[in-house]
């Protein structure tokens, strides 16, 4: 079984549909179907030629072994695909940024020399391009999908993973659908065993150790993007490490962002910080900044050298 890494990183998706293969036509939909909720997807019935799933927009008939999958969010359905050794023909490539590559880092080992096609764009979909491939299952995130369902759906049996799941939870949903719940609860038992090990390994270094996740310091405006890395938070705090609580409150029903002021700057002196960023010139000379601004340098972490950039798309 092949194995992908879990990523720490992550969308709004606006299309115009006309047609597509041989004489097949594609109507435009006025309405937006609401699937962006948290709904799981779980199989109602089996037969001969098909299964029957359930997911947010409803009901859909899945082909029992599909052949040709297109993951048109590529983020959590490809690496699901990927973990479960079923690679799509087509899937969306890293769009994060300024940087225009294939696929996302993380990805590029575990696709090895498949001939997978890089959509243009998970973040504007080509559903064109997507009717030109002839999938026989199309796959993708519900916030990134929700205005095109209806075209998607046109196409193939189309399913709708919920964009707020976790990384584990979108693999057993995907698992679902193709059939594949055995091998992806297989994963997910060495995954955490792993995650285990590495708690039981640094608990001295990291248990009760806090931190904070910071995204951008706005020099002009005095301001600091924080964060809250949602999978990167759930991780390190599963490790043992905890989130200042100060910071918690000041961030309260804003679950991934807040502005602080230099004011409020002293809720981020915390052990270990982690400055997410994207790779060009002037994010790296952002994370040097904050490095090294006056407000900074006397943080318990910059003055340990607990101050670590991390790529933005690993969030």
């Amino acid at each position: 079984m092949q194995k992908c890494r879990y990523i720490l990183w992550p969308i709004l998706v606006l299309t115009l549909v006309l047609a597509a293969c041989g004489d097949q036509t594609i109507t435009q939909e006025a309405a937006v179907v609401e699937i962006d909720r948290p709904t799981r997807a779980q199989v109602l019935e089996t037969t001969d030629t098909y299964r029957l799933v359930e997911h947010a927009p409803g009901e859909v008939q899945v082909p029992l072994e599909p052949q040709r999958i297109v993951a048109v969010s590529g983020t959590h359905e490809f690496e699901a695909l990927l973990i479960l050794d079923m690679h799509p023909i087509a899937a969306a490539g890293d769009d994060v940024g300024f940087r225009r590559t294939a696929w996302f880092p993380h990805m590029e080992p575990y696709i090895n020399d498949d001939k997978i096609e890089r959509l243009p764009s998970r973040r504007n979909i080509n559903v064109k391009a997507v009717a030109r491939m002839q999938p026989d299952l199309i796959l993708g995130i519900s916030n990134q999908i929700e205005r095109i369902y209806p075209e998607l759906s046109q196409i193939a049996p189309t399913v709708a993973i919920y964009g707020d799941l976790s990384r584990q939870d979108s693999l057993v949903d995907v698992a679902t659908v193709v059939d594949r719940v055995a091998p992806a609860e297989i994963y997910i038992e060495d995954y955490e065993q792993r995650l285990a090990d590495l708690t039981t390994r640094y608990d001295d270094v990291l248990e009760g150790a806090t931190f904070s996740e910071v995204k951008s310091f706005i020099e002009a405006r005095n301001e600091i993007h924080v964060i809250n890395g949602r999978e990167a938070t759930t991780i390190l705090t599963q490790l043992g490490m905890v989130q200042a609580p100060a910071l918690e409150r000041e961030r309260g029903m804003n679950f991934e962002s807040i502005m602080l002021s230099l004011e409020r700057m002293d809720l981020l002196d915390t052990d270990t910080i982690f400055v997410y960023h994207y790779p060009t010139e002037d994010e790296l000379q952002e994370v040097e900044a904050i490095r090294t601004h006056p407000l900074f340098r006397e943080f318990k972490a910059v003055e340990q050298e607990k101050i670590f950039p991390v790529r933005s798309e690993w969030w």
